[in-house]
């Protein structure tokens, strides 16, 4: 009995329509002024790759992003990062390369959105409240990060470890 509702799930994600998906998600996120440009998409089957996204916001140029993989499984959904490079907007305020972010979801804790980004500048722990609409962020910055990037460090809150804190409602 088990065994046909693995096959099952496993045969809805092989004939799922990946891309169209992607394309919904891209059309919702235009109105908020988020604009993903110049991407080259490979439906993988069981997950959706998507190649040198550059991505726009409030059509000014944020960030480029090597590859990203997208894995939609119901219970548990992942979208991986690797190789982005911020533009120089961004890159005025944290170190322009971050090497990969994870962004996880699942049924198991339905109102968050929790992600782990590593890059130039340490590693952060980020948590998307969805209900109480608040973002949290832990991060844990590299010698790069305060040496260069101070004044983007003033503006967080820093606990007795080192862990610099800060909090977003959205």
């Amino acid at each position: 009995m088990i065994g046909y509702g693995v096959l099952t799930l496993v045969t809805v994600l092989y004939f799922l329509p990946k891309a169209n998906l992607y394309y919904k998600l891209e059309h919702e996120l235009q109105p908020q002024g988020i604009i993903i440009h110049n991407e080259h998409i490979d439906d993988k089957r069981l997950w959706l790759e998507i190649l040198d996204a550059e991505l726009y916001v409030q059509k000014i140029e944020s960030m480029h992003i090597h590859r990203a993989n997208i894995m939609l499984f119901g219970l548990y959904n992942t979208i991986d990062l690797e190789q982005i490079t911020l533009a120089s907007t961004p890159g005025q305020f944290v170190p322009k390369n971050i090497q990969s972010a994870q962004f996880r979801y699942g049924l198991y804790d339905p109102l968050n959105i929790n992600a782990t980004v590593l890059g130039d500048f340490g590693k952060a722990e980020i948590r998307l409240n969805l209900y109480d609409r608040i973002m949290t962020a832990n991060v844990e910055a590299s010698k790069l990060m305060k040496s260069k990037f101070s004044a983007t460090l003033k503006n967080l809150t820093r606990d007795k470890k080192g862990v610099y804190h800060y909090e977003y409602s959205f």
